[in-house]
């Protein structure tokens, strides 16, 4: 898990907005579903990658935000990395 925390909310709303264009978290975008519930703003993606799956969790959240990831052999839960970004976030400012 990363997570990058800022000084202001403006500061990190800036990081935010350049994650989002970096990492392509558009919704309606294959593979990639909004998550409603964790923090500000947040997203899944589970891609499958050769012989396993890599499942992550971006969430922004005031003044920070963080990468939550999983690979498996078999997809991950949508909503046991759901569950796990909601513990997270609430322990951030």
């Amino acid at each position: 898990m990363n997570v990058s925390k800022y000084k202001s909310a403006a500061d990190e709303d800036s990081a935010w907005g350049d994650l989002k264009i970096l990492r392509h978290l558009e919704p309606g975008r294959k593979n990639l579903t909004v998550v409603n519930g964790v923090g500000s703003e947040a997203y899944l993606q589970i891609s499958p990658d050769r012989k396993s799956f890599d499942g992550e969790v971006w969430v922004h959240k005031n003044v920070s935000h963080f990468r939550l990831i999983a690979v498996s052999e078999q997809s991950p839960s949508p909503d046991v990395l759901k569950t796990a970004a909601q513990k997270i976030a609430a322990k951030l400012p």
